[in-house]
C-alpha cells in the first residue's frame, strides 16, 4: 500500500498577484516623483524670486539715485534685432564740479548662453547700463553692465480685467521744458528669472517709480 501523496506547495506569486504588485508599485513611483517635482520647483521659484528681488532692488537704485543727481534725461527709441531698443540717457552730477553720462538700455542686445553673451538676438529683451564720459557716442552693446537678463512690460491691471492687458512702456520722460527744466522720469519693469525651463519655475516681479533730475547745470556737455 502506498503512502498518501502530499500537496505540492504553492510556491511563487500568480498572475493576479504579480499584476497588483506593479500596479502598486507604479501608483507608489509616480506619488513619489510627484512629490519630488513639487519640492525641485518649489525651490527653484523660491530661488527665482530671490533674484528677482535682488534684481529689482539693484535697478530701482541705480535709477532713482543717479536720476536725482541728473541735470538732464532724454529717451530714445530705435530698433535692434528687430526689436524696439530704448534708451535712457542722463547727465550726471560728480562732486560739484564734474559730470559723467550714464545711460540704460532695454532692448534684445544678445544672447546668454549659460557662460556668456553673444551679439546675436533671441527675442528676449535685457537692461543694461553704462557710465561714459560726456560728448560721448556710446551705441548700446554687451559690453555695457547687465541689469536683467530678461525683462517685460508690466500690464496695467484694469477692472474689469481686459484681455489681453494694456502694457505699459518701460520708460517715460515727463515736464516741460520751460526755463530751468526738471524733467521726470518714469519706469515699469517687469524682471524675469527661470533657472530651469523644464520645471516651470519663471518668477516675475515688477520694479516701478519715478525720479525727477534736480541737478542745475549750465556748463557745456551732452550725454
Amino acid at each position: 500500500m502506498n503512502a498518501p501523496t502530499a500537496p505540492a506547495s504553492d510556491d511563487g506569486f500568480s498572475l493576479v498577484e504579480l499584476v497588483v504588485a506593479g500596479a502598486i508599485t507604479v501608483i507608489l513611483g509616480s506619488v513619489l516623483a510627484a512629490i519630488f517635482i513639487a519640492g525641485a520647483t518649489s525651490t527653484a521659484q523660491t530661488a527665482d524670486r530671490d533674484r528677482a528681488a535682488g534684481e529689482v532692488q539693484a535697478i530701482s537704485t541705480s535709477l532713482s539715485s543717479s536720476i536725482r543727481n541728473a541735470s538732464g534725461v532724454t529717451l530714445t527709441s530705435t530698433t535692434l534685432h528687430g526689436r524696439p531698443l530704448h534708451v535712457v540717457r542722463a547727465r550726471i552730477a560728480v562732486g560739484t564740479a564734474n559730470w559723467k553720462c550714464r545711460a540704460w538700455a532695454i532692448g534684445d542686445l544678445g544672447t546668454w548662453n549659460g557662460s556668456g553673451w553673444t551679439t546675436t538676438g533671441d527675442g528676449i529683451d535685457e537692461l543694461w547700463v553704462k557710465t561714459y564720459d560726456v560728448n560721448t557716442t556710446l551705441a548700446p552693446s554687451i559690453s555695457w553692465g547687465n541689469l536683467a537678463r530678461e525683462v517685460d512690460r508690466v500690464p496695467i491691471r484694469a477692472t474689469p480685467a481686459v484681455d489681453p492687458p494694456t502694457l505699459l512702456s518701460y520708460f517715460a520722460v515727463s515736464g516741460t521744458p520751460v526755463g530751468v527744466w526738471y524733467p521726470q522720469l518714469t519706469w515699469n519693469i517687469g524682471v524675469i528669472q527661470q533657472q530651469n525651463e523644464k520645471l516651470g519655475d519663471a518668477q516675475t516681479a515688477e520694479v516701478t517709480g519715478a525720479a525727477v533730475a534736480r541737478a542745475y547745470d549750465t556748463g557745456s556737455g551732452t550725454c
